[in-house]
């Protein structure tokens, strides 16, 4: 016995669809198979590359309007700026051993709301 490597699959369209799938079929000596596969691999490269767009408009509206702080890091609340920076400088001493610069680490996650750079003082 031989083993189907394909499977059938059955689905409803709407009878003028259906005369044309058979009028197409014909036309081009194909299957209705055939061309539903053919339809199918269509879609799906349509679908990948609509995807594609669809995060390349999400990465251009980001790099144009980034996030604040508060969206990227949810734990850090607004006007909780200067807590950052008191954290950075006491942490300070501590961290240039490890060779991490906590005052340049902090700087992105110290801005103000109008998204002003705040001066830190290391």
């Amino acid at each position: 016995m031989t083993t189907r490597i394909s499977r059938m699959v059955g689905f409803s369209v709407p009878p003028t669809m259906a005369e044309e799938l058979d009028r197409v079929a014909e036309e081009e000596h194909r299957t209705k198979s055939e061309l539903f596969r053919e339809m199918f691999r269509v879609y799906l490269t349509y679908r990948r590359l609509k995807r594609q767009q669809e995060d390349e408009e999400r990465l251009d509206r980001l790099i144009r309007h980034p996030p604040e702080a508060t969206s990227v890091f949810p734990m850090i609340e607004t006007g909780s700026e200067e807590v950052l920076l008191e954290s950075a400088r006491f942490a300070g001493p501590r961290t240039k051993i490890m060779g991490s610069q906590p005052a340049k680490d902090a700087a992105p996650l110290a801005a103000t709301n109008n998204d002003t750079p705040i001066k830190l003082m290391t």
